[in-house]
């Protein structure tokens, strides 16, 4: 629960970041924010996971680590499919 709760904080702020790309006329400004903000969330989730790791010892969960991984491959998947087909859009209209 913990780990679902910090991957839908960073992401809120990692949808700020995807805001800014798609304001961006130039693709550069535009893979930077979307970078940044995929990079954003993995260190932030790293950072959780050493924290946890640190402070649970042997007593990892580790079902709720794999769970909490694949949410974020998924909700990576899920954001930039939508932000690369917002962009496309953008750029067609």
């Amino acid at each position: 629960m913990g780990g679902n709760v910090i991957l839908f904080m960073v992401t809120i702020v990692s949808l700020y970041l995807y805001r800014n790309a798609m304001l961006h006329q130039k693709t550069t400004g535009f893979m930077s924010n979307a970078l940044g903000g995929i990079m954003l969330k993995m260190f932030v989730c790293i950072a959780a996971f050493g924290i946890y790791a640190f402070i649970a010892r042997k007593a990892i969960n580790k079902p709720a680590v794999f769970s909490c991984v694949f949410l974020y491959f998924v909700y990576t998947v899920l954001e930039m499919r939508s932000l690369l087909k917002w962009n496309k859009e953008r750029s067609n209209g």
